[in-house]
């Protein structure tokens, strides 16, 4: 079984409207145990020239 968790925050931005931010998580259910699915974004942004 895969779940999906999908949390969210909604905040006031600097120009006084508001933003929501979501993230999401995939996870695999197995006998087995839980295994993250979500690819996580690179920790180092590549640098453009």
């Amino acid at each position: 079984m895969v779940l999906t968790l999908e949390p969210s925050l909604i905040y006031t931005a600097a120009d006084g409207g508001p933003r929501m931010m979501v993230a999401e998580e995939n996870i695999l259910l197995t006998d087995a145990g839980a295994e993250l699915l979500t690819r996580r974004a690179p920790r180092e942004l590549p640098v453009l020239d």
